[in-house]
């Protein structure tokens, strides 16, 4: 089913985990449609996807420093242009959305920012693909995959929901001659997001993917991004690069169309955009009196920004519209 128009009813990935992560982030995102700020590590992420390994699959023998050149340049030009790659000044650089106007308010990354993560994706771009041409990555880790039949694989998987047919939808990043499948995650090595079976377990694409594509098997190729120095002066090193393998059982099939079932019901959302049916409220993650970074800075002891530490362009907003923030900002 290629470039077939979205529908109403259509569902991605991303957005279910996003209600599950937080429905009033939801609410933001996708009701109310406010778009959050773009991020180097999203654009990262995409141009891996989308530019390096689509030019490597072709021949992963080929001589790897042309692809990461063009990478590289394709990042610089995205986080340039980007009309909304915003960085405050506060709490972890993040952009923040002025919840009176809602509007970004921040910077456009420097020249020199630009340089410093363009250096970065270079060192673990490398480490990937060679880890793909030598079976195994700059610390030993095996990483056999199978030939690749094609990549960006349009899947669509029906769910029936009340009578009502709700197609869940995305793009598999690797589709492989044996019939698996495999997504890339440029991921953070930060011990508590780290990539493991467990943090698999909590994610929606796999389940999805491997249904649309009638397989039992999906994989994750992890490149865990790597730093050395302290910060903030850290440096990128080889990356780690893993296969994490998960196999799908009718119970994780159940358990996804569970999902589907209560997100459909709890949003309304076959009539969302024509009225305000549907209860979305919000999900805080309280983590104590630290930032991103694990540490402890006296923004942190400020209620407005420890009351939820999930990553989210949103919090101001929600803190004003769900907490009372007039009342109890600090």
């Amino acid at each position: 089913m290629k470039n077939e128009a979205w529908k109403k009813g259509d569902l991605s990935p991303s957005s279910i985990k996003m209600w599950l992560d937080c429905p009033r982030k939801w609410f933001y995102n996708y009701k109310r449609k406010i778009r959050g700020g773009d991020r180097d590590f999203f654009l990262m992420g995409n141009v891996f996807d989308e530019v390096l390994f689509e030019e490597f699959r072709h021949d992963i023998g080929q001589d790897i420093d042309p692809i990461i050149d063009l990478a590289a340049d394709e990042l610089k030009y995205r986080m340039k242009t980007s009309e909304t790659l915003l960085r405050g000044d506060g709490v972890a650089n993040s952009p923040v959305l002025n919840p009176d106007t809602l509007e970004f308010e921040g910077r456009k990354f420097t020249d020199e920012e630009i340089r410093e993560v363009v250096s970065m994706f270079r060192v673990w771009s490398r480490g990937l693909l060679k880890a793909v041409q030598d079976g195994e990555d700059a610390y030993g880790n095996k990483v056999n995959l199978p030939g690749i039949e094609d990549m960006q694989v349009e899947c669509t998987y029906p769910i029936d929901v009340d009578g009502h047919t709700i197609r869940l939808r995305g793009y598999a990043d690797i589709l492989h001659t044996d019939g698996s499948v495999t997504d890339i995650k440029m991921a953070s090595a930060w011990a508590p997001v780290m990539w493991t079976h467990g943090r698999v377990l909590s994610e929606i694409q796999w389940l999805v993917y491997s249904q649309a594509l009638n397989t039992t098997t999906f994989k994750y190729l992890v490149v865990d991004k790597l730093k050395q120095g302290r910060w903030p002066k850290q440096e990128a090193k080889a990356p780690s690069v893993r296969v994490i393998t998960n196999h799908v059982y009718p119970r994780d099939v159940q358990h996804l169309k569970d999902i589907v079932t209560q997100f459909v019901r709890s949003t309304d959302y076959m009539t969302l955009g024509a009225d305000n049916k549907g209860v979305f409220p919000p999900k805080p993650d309280y983590r104590g009196v630290q930032n991103a970074l694990g540490r402890r800075t006296d923004e942190m002891l400020l209620t407005q920004n420890n009351f939820c530490q999930q990553l989210c362009d949103y919090k101001p907003l929600c803190f004003k519209e769900c907490f009372s923030g007039e009342q109890r900002v600090q």
